[in-house]
């Protein structure tokens, strides 16, 4: 194949790239939410910047009786109590190839308000394993098959 041609089909590689990505975040959305629904607020209770959302509003006395209760954690806030909201959360591939998350749950503006915005935001820890494990391993495979198929058939 002509070089012209091989630097041609790298090049409409590279500009598929961003629609990849958007589908590989569709196929492991749930993978990827629960960075955040499980690796984050249930087993730590903390936002993004890892803090500790108790912090922010310690459970009363008698919150820390019904959660033993339940069965649930009260040495952390895991905004898993009625799972409405982490049941809510969903995610979006933005125009700027990036992820944002939201939850569709009616409280959510209140949890916003009281825990901010960061309950929203990945940990650098678990940003970086989203990249590597989900999209840089998916994406390496798709651009293998890419030149595969369109450069070395």
């Amino acid at each position: 194949m002509d070089i012209k041609l091989i630097i041609k089909e790298l090049e409409n590689i590279k500009r598929g790239l961003p629609k990849e990505a958007q589908k590989i975040a569709k196929k492991y959305k749930e993978k990827i939410l629960d960075y955040i629904r499980e690796k984050q607020l249930f087993e730590k209770g903390i936002d993004g910047k890892g803090r500790r959302l108790i912090d922010f509003e310690p459970y009363s006395s008698f919150t820390i009786v019904i959660k033993k209760q339940k069965g649930q954690p009260y040495d952390r806030v895991t905004l898993h109590d009625s799972r409405r909201f982490v049941d809510g959360m969903d995610l979006i591939f933005t125009d700027q190839n990036a992820l944002g998350f939201f939850s569709r749950d009616a409280k959510t503006p209140e949890l916003i308000q009281r825990y901010g915005a960061d309950i929203f935001t990945l940990t650098v820890d678990n940003r970086k394993e989203i990249d590597e494990k989900i999209f840089e391993a998916n994406l390496v495979e798709w651009v293998l098959k890419q030149i595969e198929n369109k450069i070395l058939k």
